[in-house]
């Protein structure tokens, strides 16, 4: 609040009185060299009606109390144009938006989680086939060249098989056998390496 007295150098008392309660706030304050006088309260005032009016004071001396002005103290701390926002209100949006954001963040994660989960499975059946795939393609192979070599042996019925060709016979087997096992290990690795992750 402020104002101007025609008495400089002096002081003036400011009268707050609360309309509900009766309640009533004084503070005095000086003048300047022209009279003129501001007051800024140390607090807020409770939200309500306040009736305020003042007093020129000149040492012991009072003047006759000013007009009485209204004024409505409301709890609102925006104001724009003539929408005012309460703390309540601005404490709710913001609880409303940090809810928002979380309702937005759990659909991310459980969309993502979900994609994760459809993705693997399609891996993992993917990799399964692979798996059955070269099982059948191995025994295939084994069949065959275990097949071959019987040919072979009916062929040589009487004759024994030289050193050289048995070495090859089991070279040949141990070459199937060690293939079987590298890709099983290669599987069983990319499963192992899907899981985890």
């Amino acid at each position: 609040m402020g104002g101007r007295t025609g008495v400089s150098n002096n002081s003036v008392i400011i009268y707050i009185q609360n309309v509900q309660t009766t309640a009533t706030l004084s503070a005095e304050v000086a003048t300047d060299k022209n009279g003129e006088w501001f007051y800024r309260g140390d607090s807020f005032l409770t939200p309500g009606n306040y009736v305020v009016w003042s007093q020129t004071k000149a040492g012991e001396q009072q003047s006759a109390p000013s007009a009485q002005i209204n004024i409505s103290v409301e709890a609102s701390a925006i104001q724009i144009g003539a929408t005012k926002f309460s703390y309540a209100t601005i404490y709710l949006a913001l609880l409303l938006l940090a809810i928002l954001l979380l309702i937005i963040l759990g659909a991310y994660i459980i969309y993502h989680y979900r994609h994760g989960q459809r993705k693997h499975g399609l891996l993992q059946k993917q990799i399964s086939e692979a798996e059955a795939s070269l099982r059948r393609g191995f025994a295939v192979l084994n069949r065959d060249i275990e097949s071959e070599l019987a040919i072979i042996k009916q062929v040589k019925l009487g004759k024994q098989l030289s050193v050289d060709e048995k070495k090859r016979e089991e070279q040949l087997l141990k070459d199937i056998k060690d293939i079987e096992q590298y890709l099983s290990k290669e599987i069983w690795q990319i499963e192992d390496t899907e899981i985890r992750t």
